[in-house]
């Protein structure tokens, strides 16, 4: 009787230790096609958002263009924390456009400040393209 009871613990515990252990291993969620489709659209909206931007454009533009951003954002954060890290860098580029938006918006940017602007922007957005592309499928 005891035996069958530390058999019992035994099994449990391995159990409970092998899909403890499966979390540490692939703690990276797995590459999602919507999400690579999502961001390379996102990029190609952006280049155009930044060449349009100027301090007439309407708010409610901008506010669609922001919304886009939340959506992908907020499908990502679905994911749980294993999609952390994709999470943390739509957010800091979220924060960088909303800050280029506010200068867009206060004054006429300069062409080239504008193509600097549209580089950095951009290459945030590869940086996120090429962690969602690398992730195991």
């Amino acid at each position: 009787m005891k035996f069958r009871k530390y058999v019992f613990l035994i099994a449990l515990v391995l159990l409970t230790s092998c899909a403890t252990l499966k979390s540490w291993i692939s703690p990276i969620a797995a590459y999602d096609q919507k999400t690579y489709e999502s961001l390379t659209t996102l990029k190609a909206t952006t280049n155009q958002m930044i060449d349009e931007c100027v301090p007439d454009i309407s708010l409610e533009k901008v506010n669609q263009y922001i919304l886009s951003i939340d959506i992908i954002y907020e499908y990502e954060l679905g994911k749980g924390s294993a999609n952390a890290e994709v999470q943390q860098q739509i957010q800091l580029f979220r924060d960088r456009m909303l800050i280029f938006l506010g200068e867009a918006r206060a004054k006429v940017l300069s062409p080239v400040y504008k193509e600097s602007k549209k580089e950095t922007l951009t290459r945030i957005l590869d940086v996120i393209i090429a962690t969602e592309f690398q992730k195991p499928r």
